[in-house]
């Protein structure tokens, strides 16, 4: 226990030293709540802190509820000619919500009930709203970054605690602590277990699992104080089998060199905890709903890293006046959760930057990747503005004839993507076909290596020649460079991320042949 507390200790020193340099303002963990505001296109960051709390678990909720939907109160109350105050209709969201995140049992429940705009719910009894007086006054206990403008707002409070006492229901004054408790806006949504080496990350796993007041928190961190496993809901933990925990492993890539000797653990809270706009993101852009099996599942680590690149991308081609096309890259090897990361991108143009593009090509050696898009474009209730067709496996559909409708639509007025196509590759041949000149077309082109840098990829830039490309690969060709990236064999600002062999041996996601 001692040196649990000991790793405890050295973490909780090492982000309160990086909160205090950035805001000038000495900062303990236990008694302060603090929230960013970033100019994200320059990557710079502004630090505000903001008052002491002496409780996180609900409280803090109320003021940020009326911060956040006092304008559409008001608006509501006028327009309606109601004789209600914004008090009393706060008062009504507050209590509102306390009484679904009660009735809620696990992460699955919890994780829209917080992170997701009522709009992106199909299912209306989902959303967050109160009836008062004949009117219907819906309303957020966050504020959705992205959803509105470029810039990073920092409008939602992060709060770290530590040894949070968490009362057991129905056991008298019996609790729970987990080491380190995360909130937003009051709300948690992160808890952090700390064991030793010799115990290791199964321990800390379990420890998360057994515990009954922990299940309605979606997001888990185990660590030994060293490695650290980032974890979505209990319902996937699997610690008899260390593949699964171990593919989850938070091992960031390319380090900074003052960086060097920090722990994976630190890293962690460096990138996320230590700069709240990064674990935003990470909640609510590289996690998403398994319906079928009803958890939440978050990405791995170098899902998160390619995602969040590809975010900045996108928001600096936003800025430009002029639109060029672009050509991207990931390096990821085999077993790196390629599928998920193509459905990731795909899912955050659709959400936020549906300005960029009207249609999204996936090319993939199956088709397995249109129930996973499909499953979440259903459940968002956006399948009467978004098709999804294929070309290959048994449909009817070619290339040839998406174009010519494409051509056939490019005179129409219209913004928001409108298709996705799945196209199996495999199966793929592109005839002579006209031109499609338009910037508004994004290809998330799998096994990159291969067929995407020969005759296939000439036809395609010759019929698309102004789309923005991001390609896929674990073992990238001379001729894959020579056309994509235009650079050699280096990283630069047209590699979104690296995930190499080495990287995966370690955290066994692959092994040796012999």
């Amino acid at each position: 226990m001692t040196k649990e507390i000991d790793y405890q200790n050295r973490d909780q020193g090492y982000m309160e030293k990086l909160w205090s340099q950035r805001t000038g303002v000495t900062t303990t963990m236990c008694m302060e709540e603090f929230s960013t505001e970033l100019n994200y296109a320059l990557q710079t960051d502004k630090w505000i802190i903001s008052q002491s709390l002496g409780q996180f678990q609900l409280v803090g909720l109320r003021e940020k509820i009326r911060e956040l939907n006092q304008a559409s109160i008001a608006k509501t109350i006028g327009n309606a000619g109601l004789n209600l105050t914004t008090d009393a209709v706060v008062h009504a969201m507050v209590a509102d919500f306390e009484e679904r995140f009660s009735k809620a049992s696990n992460g699955y429940e919890t994780y829209p009930l917080v992170f997701m705009p009522n709009t992106l719910q199909a299912d209306k009894s989902k959303h967050r709203v109160v009836v008062l007086d004949g009117a219907e006054f819906p309303y957020d206990v966050i504020y959705y970054e992205w959803m509105n403008g470029l810039i990073y707002q920092g409008k939602n409070a992060f709060s770290v605690v530590r040894e949070k006492r968490i009362e057991i229901p129905g056991q008298g004054t019996s609790h729970q602590r987990p080491d380190f408790a995360v909130y937003i806006n009051g709300i948690p949504f992160m808890f952090i277990e700390y064991k030793t080496e010799e115990s290791g990350l199964k321990e800390a796993i379990a420890d998360l699992e057994n515990k009954s007041t922990y299940r309605k928190v979606p997001f888990y961190v185990a660590t030994n104080g060293q490695e650290c496993a980032v974890i979505c809901n209990v319902e996937q933990f699997n610690v008899k089998d260390s593949t699964n925990a171990n593919a989850y492993l938070w091992k960031t890539s390319n380090r900074l060199p003052e960086n060097e000797h920090l722990t994976d653990i630190e890293c962690f809270y460096h990138d996320m905890l230590c700069q709240p706009e990064n674990l935003y993101f990470y909640a609510t852009q590289v996690t998403s709903l398994d319906h079928s099996r009803k958890i939440v599942k978050n990405g791995r680590v170098q899902q998160y890293q390619a995602v969040r690149n590809f975010h900045r991308h996108l928001e600096a081609t936003r800025a430009k006046k002029v639109r060029t096309p672009s050509n991207l890259a990931v390096f990821h090897t085999q077993r790196s959760g390629k599928t998920v990361t193509m459905k990731f991108m795909a899912q955050l143009v659709l959400n936020h930057y549906n300005d960029l593009f009207q249609y999204i090509f996936i090319y993939a050696p199956d088709l397995q990747i249109k129930k996973v898009l499909s499953d979440e474009i259903n459940a968002a209730g956006s399948s009467s503005l978004v098709s999804i067709d294929t070309i290959g496996g048994d449909s009817k559909l070619t290339f040839e004839q998406v174009l010519n409708q494409m051509n056939a639509n490019a005179k129409k007025q219209t913004v928001g993507v409108k298709r996705i196509i799945i196209v199996n590759m495999q199966q793929l041949k592109i005839k002579a076909a006209t031109a499609y000149a338009g910037f508004n077309v994004l290809n998330i082109i799998d096994e990159g290596h291969h067929g995407q840098a020969g005759e296939f990829a000439e036809v395609r830039d010759e019929v698309l020649p102004n789309a923005t490309n991001v390609l896929f690969m674990a073992t990238p060709k001379e001729t894959t460079y020579s056309r994509y990236i235009g650079v050699g064999q280096k990283d630069n600002g047209n590699v979104l991320d690296r995930f190499t062999f080495t990287q995966a041996k370690a955290a066994d996601i692959v092994v040796n042949v012999l």
